[in-house]
């Protein structure tokens, strides 16, 4: 399944990361995982290639098991009063950003499938940025349900309802305390816990080449996306924080 020979491997600048913030390059690439050197070896050997392979052979497998997990609902009873979510974990860079991993705040990482089918079917490719903290108060809504007060997810029920419906809400995420994207639109915006930023368009640029947070053109919406950033962070449970430190420290 998947030969090497036709895989087609990600566009990665030999530059790409000339544009990042001195942050950004000590908190994404520490020397566990810091795979920059080897990617030009990698992509003489065939070891690139094997390591996308192995992961599109693991996506694979996954679709395989979800339509096992469909064939069987249709199959049943419940086929026309089940809403069906589909959701994957956090993304997973190969090669992109010459990097291999999870754990950044570049949209190979934060970017994840997200599928809502009604029982009655039908439904489009929406392009507007949403949170899987909006599954919660969507599928209360879609119900009939009374949401919890409190929850900061939105209620996408509109945009499940129809694809087409006016959308301007950002979203969040987030990697490490203090560290943040906003995704509005089709516009990425970063902004690390030293004050450092990104900002890029995803729409002319869908793999972040271009840093444009230095172009005066670009300050007013970076202004506007800055007030989205959050103004007091949760701590980290101390398990947690000692299991980070411990993947990013030299063995």
């Amino acid at each position: 399944m998947y030969d090497p020979d036709g895989i087609e491997l990600p566009y990665v600048p030999d530059d790409d990361l000339d544009d990042l913030p001195p942050y950004a390059l000590a908190t994404f690439y520490p020397p566990v995982c810091d795979v920059r050197q080897e990617l030009p070896q990698w992509r003489e050997d065939g070891t690139w290639k094997n390591l996308v392979r192995a992961y599109l052979a693991s996506v694979t497998f996954a679709d395989y098991v979800v339509g096992t997990l469909l064939d069987a609902l249709e199959a049943s009873p419940y086929a026309d009063n089940t809403i069906v979510v589909l959701l994957g974990d956090n993304g997973f860079h190969q090669g992109q950003k010459q990097r291999f991993s999870k754990m950044s705040l570049w949209r190979e990482a934060c970017h994840v499938p997200l599928i809502v089918a009604l029982p009655d079917g039908g439904g489009a490719e929406v392009q507007a940025p949403v949170s899987l903290l909006d599954i919660y108060p969507t599928l209360s809504s879609l119900c009939g349900l009374a949401a919890p007060a409190g929850l900061e997810g939105n209620d996408l029920a509109p945009l499940v309802k129809n694809p087409a419906s006016a959308w301007d809400k950002p979203c969040l995420s987030n990697y490490i305390r203090g560290n943040c994207t906003v995704h509005y639109k089709h516009w990425n915006y970063i902004r690390y816990t030293d004050g450092s930023e990104e900002l890029y368009d995803t729409a002319a640029d869908e793999d972040e080449h271009y840093n444009l947070a230095g172009k005066p053109e670009h300050q007013a919406l970076m202004q506007s996306l800055r007030r989205h950033i959050p103004t007091e962070w949760a701590h980290p449970l101390p398990a947690t924080e000692k299991a980070r430190r411990a993947r990013t420290q030299k063995p």
